[in-house]
C-alpha cells in the first residue's frame, strides 16, 4: 500500500458541461463537498477548475438501469445494486485524454530515461484498481508510468479503445517513454450481477517482460519502480494501490465468517 497526494487534476475546456471531476456518493449520486484538487498548469488544453458538477449531466452505469445514449445529458438514474456507501471518486467527460487525474511525474513530460524527484519510486510490482465504468459505449484510459534497473522509462497504458498489444520505442521523433499500449475490455453489466465495481490488476513486471513479442528490446526490462499513476476519464474510482503479492486482495476466513466483507469481496453470480 501506499499513500501519496494527488498531483495534478485536469478537465477538459472543450466539453466544459460534461466535463468533471468530483467526490460523490456512489449509492445515492449525490456530490460530495471536498476541498479543491490541484488543477493543471495548462491553459491550453484544461480548466483551472475541475468543471460544474451537476446531477442533471452525471453519468451513470449499472446492471439494471441501461446506460444512456445521450451525448450531452446523462440522467441520474442508476440502480443502488451493488453500489457502495461512501465517497467514491466521479471522473467523466467525452473529451477522455483531458480529463483525468495523476500521482506523481507527468508521462508526457518524462524522457526515455528519467531520474525525477517527482516520482512515486514505489517498487512494489502489482499495481491494482477498484473502479466502476460509466456505462457500456464509454471509453476509459489510465497511463502507468515505470522505469527498470538502467533507469529507462515505460509507460503502459491500458484503454477500452486499443483492440490489440502494440509497443512505440522511444527515438528522436518519439522522445517520450517507451510505450506499451494494452487493449482494455470491461465485463458487460448483466441483471445477474451483484455489482458493477470492478477490480482492475496490472502486473507490472510482466507487462514489461511482453515487449519482445511486441518488437521490443531483448533481452526485456527487468521492473525497478512505478513512478506515476494517471486515471483517465470514465470512471469512478474507489481505491488504487499496490502489493508485493499478485493478489489484490486477501479475505480472512475469520472475517467471512462474522460476516465482515470487505469491499473487495464483490463478485458475479450466474444463474
Amino acid at each position: 500500500m501506499f499513500k501519496h497526494t494527488l498531483q495534478v487534476a485536469s478537465t477538459s475546456a472543450s466539453f466544459a458541461e460534461d466535463s468533471w471531476i468530483s467526490l460523490v456518493d456512489d449509492a445515492t449520486d449525490q456530490l460530495i463537498p471536498s476541498q479543491p484538487f490541484p488543477s493543471s498548469s495548462s491553459a491550453t488544453t484544461t480548466t483551472t477548475t475541475l468543471g460544474t458538477p451537476s446531477q442533471s449531466t452525471m453519468k451513470v452505469g449499472s446492471p439494471t438501469t441501461p446506460s444512456p445514449t445521450s451525448t450531452s445529458t446523462f440522467p441520474t438514474t442508476s440502480s443502488s445494486k451493488g453500489s457502495i456507501s461512501g465517497p467514491v471518486l466521479h471522473l467523466q467527460s467525452p473529451d477522455i485524454k483531458t480529463t483525468f487525474i495523476r500521482f506523481g511525474d507527468s508521462p508526457s513530460n518524462t524522457g526515455a530515461s528519467s531520474s525525477s524527484s517527482s516520482g512515486l519510486a514505489i517498487n512494489a510490482p502489482y499495481l491494482h484498481l477498484f473502479l466502476k465504468p460509466l456505462g457500456q459505449g464509454t471509453n476509459f484510459y489510465l497511463d502507468v508510468l515505470v522505469t527498470d534497473e538502467r533507469g529507462n522509462s515505460y509507460v503502459i497504458r491500458a484503454s477500452t479503445f486499443q483492440t490489440t498489444p502494440t509497443y512505440t520505442p522511444s527515438s528522436p521523433t518519439h522522445p517520450h517513454p517507451s510505450l506499451l499500449h494494452l487493449p482494455l475490455s470491461f465485463p458487460p453489466p448483466t441483471a445477474h450481477s451483484l455489482t458493477p465495481w470492478l477490480l482492475l490488476s496490472l502486473p507490472l513486471p510482466d507487462h514489461l517482460n511482453s515487449l519482445p513479442d511486441l518488437g521490443g528490446p531483448s533481452p526485456p526490462p527487468r521492473y525497478k519502480a512505478l513512478q506515476s499513476i494517471e486515471v483517465h476519464a470514465n470512471c469512478r474510482l474507489k481505491r488504487v494501490w499496490c502489493t508485493e503479492e499478485r493478489g489484490g486482495g486477501v479475505v480472512q476466513e475469520g472475517m467471512a465468517l462474522r460476516g465482515m466483507m470487505t469491499e473487495l469481496c464483490l463478485f458475479e453470480a450466474e444463474p
